[in-house]
């Protein structure tokens, strides 16, 4: 364990076992100090941030972090993006699990045992991005579509 993480403290570490593919897990944390966050220079994530994992064990995963009372970081391997009027959230996160999206991600990746994407290549990636009122349509029409697979009877 790092010197700075500690079982139980004030301030979450959200790792990449946290993030699953568009949904956050509830894995095992570890915890670092304020003294620690304070040292580091640490930036506090908040809930309703999309959260993407650089590791790629099978594709990049990403989520939603939900709401939570605690003090929030990401690990080094953890990009976060902060909800913003100019974007929907929920439609960054289902253009970033699109199949075309992750064949770019793995096609810029690099390591030889463990996958992984650096943040410079990420955010050159290119993606549609529609106006907010199309990008709330498109991930309205999604999600029921979830919702109608969901309630399918097999």
């Amino acid at each position: 364990m790092n010197s700075h993480m500690t079982e139980h403290s004030e301030i979450k570490l959200i790792q990449p076992s946290n993030i699953g593919k568009m949904k956050f897990l509830n894995t095992e944390c570890k915890y670092v100090s304020e003294e620690a966050f304070e040292k580091l220079g640490c930036t506090e994530i908040h809930g309703r941030y999309l959260l993407i994992n650089r590791i790629l064990s099978d594709g990049m995963k990403a989520c939603i972090l939900p709401s939570a009372k605690e003090k929030m970081i990401t690990s080094a391997d953890v990009c976060s993006i902060s909800p913003s009027e100019f974007y929907s959230i929920e439609y960054l996160l289902l253009a970033l699990s699109s199949p075309d999206f992750q064949k770019a991600v793995y096609e810029n990746s690099s390591g030889t045992m463990l996958k992984r994407i650096n943040k410079s290549r990420l955010v050159k990636i290119p993606f549609g991005l529609p106006p907010i009122k199309e990008q709330e349509r498109i991930v309205s029409a999604v999600y029921s579509i979830f919702e109608q697979l969901d309630n399918m009877q097999y």
